[in-house]
């Protein structure tokens, strides 16, 4: 289908600024406007007063419930709703139960269809049990697009450094969840005043610097190119700056949720900010912030994490860690932009590239523009469209999240997938 896009600000990723103006569709790509002057349009969008901008990529979300496999009615129904909420791509971590450490596996995922693109990251070892090396160039030649344990780390380190030499001499990808388990396993909160007052068993910010510093050291002895996901504390955003600027290959990004909810909002045992990592101190989030001004953090994820009503029900500790953020992921990112904005000189355009252009780069991927020839995955929102979150709105499947009534600006009227118009 021929689309016309007129009168909307386009915010594209590698251009400097927003800037008014037409764009063309045409067989799933967009073309450029003065190459087609006598272009006939099937469809006009009249996009006055609204943002243009590429369809956003998620580098840590999940489908499924933690702990049990994927369930595809479910999981398809967890990618519509991504869909739903502006996403072209998510990328999915191996675990015991639905581990990528075979190519039939990866197989078997890509025969299902599915609303928008599942990334497989293949296991780094055989099982994600930290023991065998997995065929990595089977697992990329499959499909996979980096390798992890996912979020249960390799406690051998000779098999993590063989991993990593192995990887790094072929130019592969590592995503890494710095967390150390033997610090962090009974733990619930973040260690500070809040865990002490409420008798709370707590997680320091040692157990995610300790493990980003053994993965930093081999990642300098092995060249390797990784990306960290998820940080949360202030020490480690320092440990990130200090390693970029001795040339290493790496990148990270941080949870949208730890840009807005501090151990504070734990309240009285509030099970729905559970998270793991856990929230931390405001110093931590103000520090976030700050790195993604610097452009020391790379991305936005939304780290959502499908959970019943049923895993918020128990005492605070007996909870299953995760909240929904699929569907206040956009808003929220925005929300920061206006609050950052007041105080520094953001280019948009560079802020929206951390949720759309930057998480392709960071896989090696193209896309994340509206430059002609770019695949036409793109939404288009208005900025102005002031109201409350509610959760009981959410596309998600599952609607456990803090976020519920909180005051935003941001809603897509239009999503495009492919060029194929999204009904929204």
């Amino acid at each position: 289908m021929k689309i016309k896009i007129i009168n909307g600000t386009l915010i594209c990723p590698t251009e400097g600024s927003p800037r008014q103006g037409t764009l063309l569709i045409d067989s799933g790509k967009i073309v450029a406007e003065n190459h087609l002057p006598d272009f006939e349009a099937e469809k006009i969008i009249d996009a006055k007063g609204k943002w243009v901008l590429p369809s956003l990529v998620d580098l840590k979300g999940r489908i499924h419930t933690p702990g049990l496999f994927i369930q595809y009615d479910n999981g398809i129904k967890e990618l519509a709703a991504y869909q739903q909420n502006g996403f072209s791509q998510v990328i999915c971590f191996p675990n015991q139960l639905h581990c990528f450490d075979r190519p039939t596996t990866i197989h078997k995922l890509s025969e299902v269809p599915l609303p928008i693109q599942l990334s497989p990251i293949g296991a780094l070892t055989v099982d994600n049990f930290g023991a065998q090396l997995t065929d990595y160039p089977a697992l990329y030649a499959a499909g996979c697009l980096a390798f992890s344990s996912g979020l249960k780390p390799i406690s051998d380190l000779t098999i993590l450094r063989s991993a990593y030499t192995l990887l790094a001499s072929l130019g592969y990808l590592v995503i890494i969840c710095p967390q150390e388990y033997a610090l962090s396993k009974n733990g619930c909160a973040h260690e500070g005043k809040i865990s002490t007052r409420l008798g709370l068993k707590s997680i320091s910010r040692t157990a995610e610097t300790i493990s980003l510093v053994q993965h930093l050291s081999l990642i300098e002895a092995t060249g390797l190119r990784a990306h960290f996901t998820g940080l949360t504390s202030h020490d480690s955003i320092n440990l990130i700056r200090y390693y970029k600027n001795k040339g290493l290959k790496i990148t990270c990004d941080v949870a949208i949720a730890h840009l807005h909810l501090t151990d504070i909002d734990i309240g009285e045992f509030n099970a729905l900010c559970h998270v793991n990592p856990p929230l931390r101190e405001s110093q931590d989030l103000l520090a976030l912030k700050k790195g993604l001004l610097e452009g020391v953090i790379d991305a936005l994820v939304s780290d959502h994490c499908p959970l019943g009503h049923a895993h918020k029900l128990a005492p605070f500790e007996e909870t299953t860690p995760g909240m929904s953020t699929l569907d206040v992921f956009l808003k929220l990112c925005f929300k920061t932009y206006a609050e950052l904005a007041l105080d520094q000189n953001i280019s948009l355009n560079q802020w929206v590239a951390k949720f759309t252009l930057k998480p392709l780069s960071i896989l090696g991927l193209s896309g994340g523009t509206l430059q002609p020839n770019a695949t036409a995955n793109l939404i288009i929102l208005d900025p102005n469209q002031d109201h409350l979150i509610c959760q009981e709105n959410f596309y998600a499947g599952f609607k456990q999240s803090p976020f519920d009534q909180w005051p935003v600006s941001h809603k897509i009227s239009h999503i495009m997938l492919q060029g194929e118009l999204i009904n929204v």
